[in-house]
């Protein structure tokens, strides 16, 4: 039952594409625009955490932190189980705040920022050291700001991942 309501929602996804990605970057992308495609039909995108082994999900996590701290707290509990389960990939796919540097206030986080905008994020790495980070903008809409439009995805740099730092400690 449950089933079938999962189905006549999300029909049209891209998860129900009968093909999966074998290559780390390939895999991103096919689940960004999964992601893309549920945040234009929910209005929203969970913080999903996804281990892999090869290609393959082993282990998937929704966080809900509470704060900045509580985040890393949190990927430091991922990065154990990273460990545990001997996961040698990962992606975070989540709505994030970004703003511009401010020099007057250089310790503000962007959730706090005046100037801040919405984005939906990726970022990724593996063992070998692959690594994938994109965003795509999000406008929202409605008469309860519940729609969401995304703007272009844009590649960004995927050297400096700190919030990935804690699983790249494992793997090294």
């Amino acid at each position: 039952r449950l089933k079938n309501k999962i189905s006549r929602r999300y029909k049209g996804s891209p998860m129900f594409n009968p093909s999966w990605p074998d290559d780390f970057i390939e895999l991103c992308e096919f689940l960004f625009d999964n992601a893309k495609w549920a945040l234009q039909k929910d209005g929203f995108h969970i913080f999903l955490v996804v281990m892999l082994n090869g290609h393959i999900p082993i282990a998937m996590h929704e966080l809900r932190p509470i704060d900045r701290s509580d985040k890393i707290r949190l990927m430091i509990d991922i990065a154990s189980e990273v460990r545990v389960i001997n996961a040698d990939g990962i992606i975070i796919i989540s709505e994030a705040w970004i703003t511009k540097s401010d020099p007057d206030h250089p310790y503000r986080g962007a959730s706090e920022s005046p100037n801040k905008s919405e984005i939906l994020a990726i970022q990724a790495a593996n063992k070998t050291g692959k690594r994938y980070a994109a965003s795509a903008p999000i406008t929202r809409h409605g008469l309860l700001q519940n729609k969401a439009k995304l703007g272009p995805t844009t590649l960004f740099d995927n050297k400096n991942m700190n919030i990935l730092e804690p699983v790249i400690k494992v793997w090294t």
